[in-house]
């Protein structure tokens, strides 16, 4: 039997101080449909509930707090703020990855000596911690990957430390800024390949 959710007698009862209804219904909601519809998106409890928490209490600022007027379906209101909420959960997340992948001069300087010396090597070479070795393995895939002038720029700039100003016109780029404009922009697209690869090699290790 479906649960009967009475959202207006429930804000009013609080409203006089008895949250009883109110928290009974928030339970129902959690159980019936929030936390089943984002378990099912993060696959992760502890995410599902923590994007629970965050939709019940906006939900309660604005209708309560705030003293706006209920929405005519408030349980349809809900299942849509979970969904908005999990995809700008998952927006954050995927701007901390791609930051997390690190184009340091260093890093990258292992990743152009690596594809110099051994085109094609297994990318699970590497001797070292495991997360670091997927940056480097997915580094590598990315800036086989990255096409021209990306490439050879990159290469020029970070692995044989050459200046902008001097090969600028090499690239047929007309400036030394505009060439490094170009190299950020070079940059930011090795970043979002190395981050969808580094995703892929967790899936398929964690898997």
């Amino acid at each position: 039997m479906a649960y009967p959710f009475d959202w207006q007698l429930a804000f009013n009862k609080a409203k006089e101080n008895d949250r009883t209804l109110l928290d009974e219904h928030f339970k129902m909601a959690y159980q019936q449909f929030l936390f089943p519809n984002l378990i099912s998106k993060t696959k992760n409890p502890d995410t599902a509930n923590e994007i629970c928490s965050i939709v019940i209490s906006k939900f309660w600022e604005r209708f309560f707090l705030d003293g706006e007027p209920l929405p005519e379906s408030v349980e349809n209101y809900l299942f849509v703020m979970s969904n908005n909420a999990f995809f700008y959960h998952a927006k954050t997340q995927q701007r901390k990855m791609q930051k997390s992948v690190s184009v340091a001069p260093e890093n990258m300087n292992f990743v152009f000596n690596s594809l110099q010396a051994e085109e094609g090597t297994d990318l699970e070479r590497q001797e070292m911690h495991v997360e670091k070795d997927r940056m480097f393995s997915a580094l590598e895939i990315g800036m086989k990957k990255l096409k021209e002038p990306c490439h050879s720029l990159l290469k020029a700039v970070i692995f044989e430390k050459k200046r902008l100003n001097k090969i600028h016109a090499d690239f047929g780029i007309p400036t030394p800024n505009a060439a490094s404009k170009k190299k950020n922009h070079c940059l930011d697209k090795l970043r979002k390949i190395a981050y969808l690869e580094l995703a892929n090699l967790k899936n398929r290790t964690d898997g």
